[in-house]
């Protein structure tokens, strides 16, 4: 049997005569992402340290017939943890049987669709709050905030029922300084975006709620000539847009209440398969571009709005189809990505996905989205 090692005056080294926040930087920091949840097992003390370390999942679901939305969560590290990949094929592994219900009345009235295709979203998440369009007269409108935990919530001024045909292209952001949160809503006429020169022109409008709010009123900010599609993509004080055309990049700054433009970076080539998208990670604004069956690039903007490649991933399997959505990026460089209903972890460090959780086994939703909760107490 190995001797354990001592220190100089004789006592057995442990790793518990680490200092707690030394402890607690090597428990929720370097060890791997699914096993967060069992260190909490081990003895009291690790389980006190680990206690805040969370990470929880919002999901927007529904079921085939179901007229309602439903929300779940779950601690990410609790949920991967929990999941054996040889079970992810079962029907028994769904939301009902890994997530807990959120049993919040007014977000489970929110209809799943009405007439055309459009779905209620969750637009984003921030200090507490979710941001949730609700699909009306042919257009998904932001007009549901709430708290999933508290059961708080207020529901904004819908767009008019006279307004038919287009879009809406929402953002939620968040002034912790203001202590305000702000929703932003751009409704398009058309949907006709074949080129910039005959693009709709956006009408933009922003709603403020919390310290010196205008009480749900919505402002109007400006016209937008450039085309947009995707929800905004909150990094400090500025809400991130991208168009569908060519991929121009939308600023949104929630202080000032204007817009601007951000250089892409230098990788928007003419490929076929590819796809494009912005998302947030620890603070971060990253740029996706995923070029279908062959690789997945993550660009991290750095200082002066400069962009640097920071992730490339090989296309993990065979199926071209897969829409990679990063949500959550680990001190130990793992991503956790959403994928078609899916849970999936990336180890740069080894370059594999080495987890791989069906949520949604037969693609049996109508509806299944997943955003990254941001709680109240996040510092």
């Amino acid at each position: 049997m190995a001797k354990p090692n001592v220190d100089a005056d004789g006592s057995i080294c442990s790793i518990d005569k680490l200092a707690n926040d030394v402890l607690l930087y090597i428990l929720s920091e370097l060890v791997p992402i699914e096993t967060i949840t069992s260190c909490k097992f081990v003895c009291k003390k690790w389980n006190k340290l680990l206690a805040g370390v969370r990470g929880t999942m919002i999901f927007l679901v529904s079921s085939p017939g179901q007229r309602n939305v439903k929300l779940y969560f779950e601690d990410i590290f609790k949920l991967l943890s929990n999941m054996n990949p040889v079970l992810a094929t079962i029907e028994s592994l769904c939301f009902k049987t890994c997530a807990t219900e959120i049993l919040h009345q007014p977000v489970n009235k929110i209809k799943v669709r009405t007439q055309g295709n459009k779905k209620a979203i969750a637009i984003g998440s921030r200090a507490g709050l979710v941001c949730i369009s609700r699909p009306h007269h042919g257009l998904s409108d932001p007009t549901h905030v709430c708290n999933p935990m508290t059961f708080e919530y207020t529901n904004l001024p819908q767009l008019s029922s006279s307004l038919r045909g287009g879009y809406v292209v929402s953002g939620f952001g968040h002034l912790p300084e203001c202590k305000q949160f702000k929703v932003l809503r751009i409704y398009y006429p058309s949907t006709e975006l074949r080129d910039l020169d005959n693009a709709p022109l956006g009408m933009a409008q922003v709603v403020t709620l919390g310290f010196g709010g205008s009480s749900n009123t919505w402002r109007d900010v400006g016209v937008i000539k450039t085309p947009l599609w995707q929800p905004g993509i909150q990094s400090g004080e500025t809400l991130y847009f991208m168009g569908p055309i060519d991929c121009t990049i939308v600023t949104f700054n929630l202080q000032q209440e204007n817009f601007g433009q951000l250089e892409p970076p230098p990788c928007l080539q003419q490929f076929e398969n590819s796809i494009y998208h912005l998302q947030e990670l620890n603070g971060v604004l990253y740029f996706i571009h995923q070029l279908t069956g062959r690789h997945i690039h993550l660009w991290a903007q750095g200082e002066h709005d400069s962009w640097v490649t920071a992730y490339t991933i090989e296309w993990p399997w065979k199926c071209p189809y897969d829409y990679f959505q990063p949500i959550a990026l680990t001190a130990r460089e793992e991503i956790l990505f959403w994928v078609n209903c899916k849970l999936c972890v990336y180890d740069s460090k080894t370059s594999t996905f080495k987890i791989n959780v069906d949520l949604n086994p037969g693609n049996k939703l109508a509806i299944c989205q997943a955003i990254c909760y941001e709680s109240s107490d996040k510092k």
